[in-house]
C-alpha cells in the first residue's frame, strides 16, 4: 500500500535527517551546502567536524536555516497518517460488526430452520 512506498508511515527519504537516518522534527537547511537536516544532528556534526558532511566546507550554526515548508509539510504527513489511521481502526471495526452481524443472521436461519423442523414433528404427531 502507500505506507509500503515510503507514503503516509514517514519513511520517504525526503524526511530523514541524512545525519540521523530519522525523521526530522526541525529540519534545517544548510546554506553551505543546500542540504537539510534534522537541526539537533547537523548541529552535533558542526560541534564536532566544523565543516558540512556533504561538501566538507566550514559551516557555523548560523548557516543553518529552519525549513519552515519541509517541516509543514512534515506536520501536514502526520496528520494524514493520524486520520488514515483511525480511518483503518474504524474500517476494521465496521468489518467486524458485519462479521458479527452476518454470524448473527446465520445463528438466527439455523435457529428458525430449527423451529420449523421442530412444529413440523409436532404437527406430524398432533394429525
Amino acid at each position: 500500500g502507500e505506507a509500503d512506498r515510503g507514503g503516509l508511515d514517514g519513511s520517504h527519504p525526503c524526511l530523514k535527517c541524512p545525519l540521523s537516518g530519522v525523521q526530522m522534527t526541525e529540519p534545517v537547511l544548510c546554506k553551505v551546502d543546500g542540504s537539510t537536516y534534522g537541526r539537533r544532528a547537523i548541529e552535533e556534526w558542526i560541534a564536532v567536524h566544523g565543516t558540512s558532511p556533504h561538501n566538507h566546507q566550514h559551516v557555523t550554526r548560523r548557516d543553518l536555516i529552519p525549513d519552515h515548508a519541509l517541516r509543514e509539510s512534515i506536520g501536514l504527513i502526520r496528520a494524514l497518517k493520524a486520520q488514515h489511521s483511525n480511518a483503518l481502526r474504524r474500517l476494521k471495526v465496521s468489518e467486524f460488526a458485519a462479521e458479527v452481524a452476518d454470524d448473527m443472521v446465520e445463528a438466527s436461519r439455523r435457529t428458525n430452520e430449527g423451529l420449523a423442523r421442530r412444529l413440523r414433528q409436532l404437527e406430524g404427531g398432533w394429525r
